[in-house]
């Protein structure tokens, strides 16, 4: 059977002393086999942050950045055992404003690349064992004094599947030979155990959530073995979402695709129903303080709904001790799971997420987390409770959000929203929305947040603003 694998997720540190999230590293990957014994796949990661701790007496910001493709094909099957060689061809920016090997404003740039020979042993359905020894080909130089060079690692680890959706991992990467795969506190390579440690999650018939804490600081498999400097001895936290398109799309019970009526969708609060299975929506929206912002949202498979936006918020207004982000346009990545769906109670129940910087250097990174349940009180009324929150650096805000909305006509429809913000401002939002045919809706409202996503709607602006958008379902 073929089979496709998406992997995207960030891991994070948070930090007083550092704007934005703080320490945090963005991972992505594909993977995909086919009938033979071949695996095809391309991955990146991406950290852009300081050091936790100076490095080379600096707290300079650091790139640490991996493209690369690669490929795996299985040599060998017998009972529980099996092996197989995979190897990649990478880039890498290694890179620092001073450190004692990178001088400052450097851009290090590498090509490097690995061989695996991975191996896995099957105690027991529940119980597997797998091994990687591994050589990566690092750099030989930085600009201003040797560089990691070539490296042997040792990998091993172990998952356990504690239930048909629930598994429990640890892995680590050993190096046991060259020069190393981090940098001290002076600046210069050392080595250090990379480790990972997880539970992996079943959230829908075609996703799993990874939820993992490693020191790990690049997820390519050349730089799988690099950790945070200085010393790899920082933790991180993180969360990654792993999707095979297509599994069980046939299979999906009603706690996925609901039944009765669909809650009416919010302005600025979520609704606990994610859109329906199929749907690819676009949304424009243009208001004034000088905000604007356009989304994509896609629903490929039962429960599981992709969003990416870009936003330009307005200016929020001072106060509670939050400084918010930029308001120049940033992005943001994310997803929704439909965790219940109508049925007999007509309660709908979903969990998002959403990830992104600001585009103009010095970035700020915002993570943003929402649970949302909605009710159906009949064909044409809904309400909605919303706890969210954001995180940005030493700062964040926890709200809770609460919303009605009621359909006067089968294509018009009246919203009220207000979310309580804890030490900052309280944020609201009114407004009327029509949906017409072939997928067509348009919305009008006013309210003080200085954003219709994410952390936006936790933060109140200097004064209202008008907001008129459009938006088409295909």
């Amino acid at each position: 059977m073929d089979t496709t694998e998406f992997r995207l997720g960030s891991r994070q540190a948070g930090t007083g002393s550092l704007a934005g999230t703080g320490l945090q590293v963005y991972e992505g990957a594909v993977a995909r086999r086919g009938q033979g014994p071949w695996q095809l796949g391309a991955r990146f990661s991406v950290y852009d942050d300081p050091p936790p701790r100076p490095v080379g007496g600096s707290l300079a910001n650091m790139s640490i950045i991996a493209v690369g493709v690669d490929a795996k094909r299985e040599i060998g099957r017998s009972g529980n055992l099996s092996w197989a060689v995979a190897g990649s061809i990478e880039g890498l920016r290694y890179s620092t404003a001073a450190t004692g090997t990178v001088p400052a404003g450097a851009n290090s740039d590498f090509l490097v690349g690995s061989v695996h020979l991975p191996a896995s042993v099957r105690f027991s359905p529940a119980l597997t064992a797998y091994f990687d020894p591994y050589i990566a080909f690092l750099p030989q130089d930085f600009p201003a004094g040797p560089g990691f060079g070539t490296n042997g690692f040792l990998g091993a680890g172990a998952a356990w599947r504690a239930a048909p959706v629930l598994s429990f991992y640890a892995e680590a990467h050993v190096p046991v030979a060259g020069r190393g795969n981090t940098l001290n506190a002076a600046g210069a390579v050392t080595r250090a155990t990379a480790w990972t440690v997880g539970a992996r999650l079943r959230v829908a018939p075609a996703a799993d959530l990874d939820i993992h804490a490693s020191n790990r600081v690049a997820g390519t498999l050349a730089t799988s073995g690099l950790v945070l400097p200085p010393g790899g001895d920082k933790a991180m936290v993180g969360v990654t979402l792993v999707y095979r398109p297509g599994q069980g799309r046939d299979t999906a019970g009603p706690r996925l695709v609901g039944s009765g009526p669909r809650p009416l969708q919010g302005l600025m609060l979520r609704s606990g129903a994610i859109l329906p299975q199929g749907t690819r929506r676009i949304a424009f929206a243009a208001g004034t303080r000088g905000t604007g912002s356009a989304s994509l949202a896609l629903v490929p498979d039962p429960g599981l709904q992709f969003d990416a936006i870009l936003e330009k918020h307005a200016t929020a207004a001072p106060g509670g001790g939050v400084v918010a982000p930029e308001i120049d346009t940033r992005y943001m990545l994310g997803g929704r799971l439909q965790l219940a769906a109508g049925g007999a109670r007509p309660v709908w129940l979903a969990a998002g997420i959403l990830a992104g910087r600001d585009i103009r250097k010095p970035t700020v990174g915002v993570i943003y987390a929402e649970t949302t349940a909605s009710v159906s009180l009949s064909r044409r009324l809904s309400a909605t409770v919303q706890a969210h929150g954001a995180a940005w650096g030493g700062a964040d805000v926890l709200g809770l959000g609460m919303g009605l909305g009621a359909a006067v006509t089968d294509a018009l429809s009246l919203h009220a929203e207000a979310s309580v913000n804890g030490d900052v401002a309280d944020t609201w939002a009114l407004g009327l929305r029509w949906r017409g045919g072939q997928g067509l809706a348009a919305t009008a409202a006013v309210t003080n947040a200085i954003g219709l996503h994410g952390h936006g709607t936790l933060l109140a602006g200097t004064g209202p603003r008008v907001v008129l958008g459009f938006e088409k379902s295909l």
